[in-house]
């Protein structure tokens, strides 16, 4: 398989080089007795020029210039190496174990070398070998884990044989040249393929000197290549396009492309064109959007091989990205109110010092990928991770015949869980990379698909979010599933067993069910279960906010909730037109708090002391009606008193004044006055004069309790402002003089 992680760039011939080719045609006898050496300078320059094809993954080319100095004597450990690996990466195994044991056997080798070799050999199906010299590796790099990993090959390999239980076949629409990626999409497979399509205007990549990837698509049940037909023009560029994969309605895809702007490649800062995640939806009628790159791709490292979960929130790929475990790692994301999340790289159960990619998500949970890493038949193997309930993956290999000494990825599993598509550039196919049909043959692990909707018991809606554990009846935790925006479930069992199954969610009582596949119907292998899961003794309070005086609703109030005693802890609740749902705890006082700017907030107090559980309309115990701030509002402050002729706060009036206190921090966006009035008894100039102190008293007195002194002022307003008849001469009882002496706050601003 062609590593995705390319790069595309032109070289000029290097003048030089012609030149001197010219000079020693010319002067040929001149400089008989030197050719030697010009020869050896053209050589180095020859292969410093394969080099750099080397370095930009141009392999065939280099390919070229490397046996051309080889086949003319000039060969030195580093262009030997260099052409043993890109025969490697081109599938060329034989010329790679060649070059690689002309340098073994010099006795001039690497550690990284000899690794690499052992590699080739398996790749080459010497198994044997390649056990015999990892051994010898290990003696002399005992602390190596990717090599620890790799111990044992041939035993591990003969049990991977004793457990075949795949048919594979070659589909027979495969090309001279690469094809992977096989997905179902609307009756079609649609799959990737480099096939030399001359609809379809592509340049050429350096990699195998092949035309670039592209999207196509044929019918299911059509197997003529003549059928194929490409994806569709704005999926499929001059450059690497594919692969792709769909959610689970096929009104949304994710795909692999080469990172360009204008048909100009962008390169990163290593000069590297690298391969970015891109993204589209169909309309209303049925058109796809134009492309929209992902946020976490960059133009320094590729991102490529999406898979999406069932429940389209988590996207799964593999990267380069700096801080991973190997070459290429398999990364995940997750879809969030505000977007995708940051890639997390999957953990080390799964990524190895070697290579992970072309990850696919089943509905089963299960993760399936190739790897380099992981212990295998040589050069990538298909591998299952199973998901354990403590968050670690269980990795499987595959095994044969689905798994050989080749490169094996692109694996993807149909939803009845016994069939699917795989790639391979095993010997047999029809060229490079192959796409095959597996099924599985083994009856002993026929599975049967459970499939449950979880619902509310009281009003029988479905519910998201939930968290569902298959349990077999032992006890033993087999896998965890969350329904999420789907409300739906799916695992596969097998028939053989019995099973529990485990539903929990927020605000809900855990409900488990037993699920006995003996007591299917006859040839039924489809078992449907619903789970309903009632609710959790709640409490709590419901209601709207009213202007004072009217019905009109009042929304976006904000409601500040603190339990009775504890103001330190206070939950905000945003009120709309259709109110306010909070829930509460049992057998507890609670503070409440109405505030929205322009009116007086509101204090209330509520207990769920005594109550049954359930939520209450709070607007039958509590009047919910805020008041509208005016201008020059007057409101009165009772029970202000003074000692006759005096303007000392008496603790009696410090009561009252905390309430003013409280009342402004209440309500912070006003300004207010605070007026003092006498009744007319005394001396029109000995009642103003008392008045303004004891304003004055009166506000040195708020703003010593935290209120910022801009925020009010003192006015002393004396007989000035009689409420009723009782002007001097008047003779009027004690009751209608108490009505004159008050303190009132005029609202100046807010």
């Amino acid at each position: 398989m062609k590593n995705i992680y390319s790069d595309i760039k032109e070289l000029n011939l290097n003048r030089l080089i012609v030149l001197l080719i010219i000079l020693i045609s010319f002067n040929q006898r001149i400089f008989a007795q030197k050719i030697s050496k010009i020869d050896s300078v053209i050589y180095r320059m020859q292969e410093n020029k394969a080099n750099r094809y080397f370095e930009l993954t141009a392999y065939i080319r280099a390919i070229h210039i490397y046996k051309d100095l080889v086949n003319k004597g000039y060969q030195n450990d580093s262009l030997e190496r260099n052409l043993a690996v890109a025969c490697y990466k081109i599938s060329d195994g034989q010329n790679a174990e060649f070059y690689l044991r002309r340098i073994i056997d010099r006795n001039k080798y690497s550690p990284e070398e000899l690794y690499f070799y052992i590699q080739t050999l398996k790749f080459n199906g010497k198994y044997e070998e390649a056990d015999i010299w990892l051994n010898k590796y290990l003696s002399m790099n005992p602390n190596d884990k990717k090599a620890t990993e790799q111990k044992g090959t041939v035993a591990f390999i003969n049990k991977l044989k004793e457990k075949e239980h795949y048919k594979i076949e070659e589909v027979p629409f495969n090309s001279v040249y690469s094809d992977f990626g096989a997905t179902p999409y609307q009756g079609h497979l649609q799959f990737t393929s480099a096939r030399n399509d001359q609809s379809i205007i592509r340049f050429q990549d350096s990699w195998k000197e092949t035309p670039f990837y592209a999207l196509y698509s044929i019918k299911s049940d059509q197997s003529s290549a003549v059928r194929i037909t490409s994806f569709g023009k704005k999926f499929n560029t001059i450059y690497h396009d594919g692969p792709a994969c769909f959610d689970t309605t096929e009104n949304e895809v994710f795909v692999t492309r080469n990172n360009y702007k204008h048909r100009i490649p962008r390169k990163g800062k290593e000069g590297i064109n690298n391969l970015k995640i891109l993204t589209a939806k169909k309309n209303m009628i049925g058109t796809w959007s134009s492309l929209k790159e992902l946020p976490f791709n960059s133009n320094d490292y590729s991102c490529g091989h999406p898979s999406l979960s069932p429940d389209g929130k988590t996207l799964y790929f593999a990267s380069n990205m700096p801080g991973g475990k190997g070459g290429t790692d398999i990364y995940y994301v997750t879809r969030t109110e505000n977007g995708w999340s940051e890639p997390k790289n999957i953990g080390s159960d799964i990524n190895t010092e070697g290579d992970e990619m072309t990850p696919f998500i089943h509905k089963n949970g299960h993760l399936y990928f190739s790897s380099t890493g992981h212990q295998g038949m040589g050069g990538l193997d298909i591998f299952e991770a199973i998901k354990n309930p403590d968050g670690s993956y269980k990795v499987i290999n595959m095994g044969c015949p689905l798994n050989s000494s080749f490169d094996d990825f692109s694996f993807y599993l149909l939803p009845d869980g016994i069939s699917g598509y795989m790639a391979s550039n095993r010997p047999g196919g029809k060229g490079d990379d192959d796409i095959y049909k597996f099924t599985n043959t083994d009856k002993n692990i026929t599975v049967l698909d459970l499939e449950g909707t979880v619902i509310d018991a009281l009003n029988g809606n479905k519910l998201d979010s939930a968290k569902v554990e298959l349990i077999l009846e032992d006890g033993t935790p087999v896998q965890i599933v969350n329904t999420g925006n789907l409300n739906q479930f799916g695992f596969q069992i097998k028939p053989d067993l019995k099973y529990k199954v485990k539903v929990t969610r927020k605000g809900y009582l855990p409900s488990t069910i037993d699920v006995d596949p003996s007591k299917r119907a006859e040839g039924e292998d489809l078992i449907k279960v619903i789970v309903p899961l009632k609710r959790e003794a709640e409490w709590g309070i419901y209601g709207n906010v009213f202007v004072l005086g009217t019905n009109e609703i009042v929304p976006q109030v904000n409601l500040h909730i603190n339990k009775a005693g504890d103001a330190a802890n206070v939950t905000t609740y945003i009120t709309t037109m259709d109110g306010f749902r909070v829930r509460l705890e049992p057998n507890t006082k609670y503070d409440l708090v109405f505030e929205k700017r322009g009116f007086l907030t509101k204090r209330a107090e509520y207990t769920t002391e005594g109550r049954e559980p359930g939520y209450v309309d709070v607007n039958e115990f509590i009047e919910i009606k805020v008041e509208k701030l005016v201008l020059n509002k007057i409101i009165d402050i009772p029970n202000i008193l003074y000692d006759l002729g005096k303007w000392n706060i008496r603790p009696d009036a410090a009561v009252e004044l905390d309430k003013v206190v409280q009342f402004l921090k209440d309500n912070p966006y006003i300004t207010v006055e605070l007026g003092s009035h006498t009744d007319s008894r005394g001396s029109t100039q000995s009642n103003q004069i008392l008045s303004q102190q004891r304003a004055q008293s009166a506000v040195e007195y708020i703003v010593s309790h935290g209120i910022d002194g801009s925020r009010i002022s003192a006015k002393g307003y004396g007989e000035s402002k009689l409420k009723n008849r009782c002007a001097d001469g008047v003779i009027c009882s004690e009751a209608e003089h108490q009505q004159n002496r008050r303190t009132e706050i005029k609202v100046l601003s807010f």
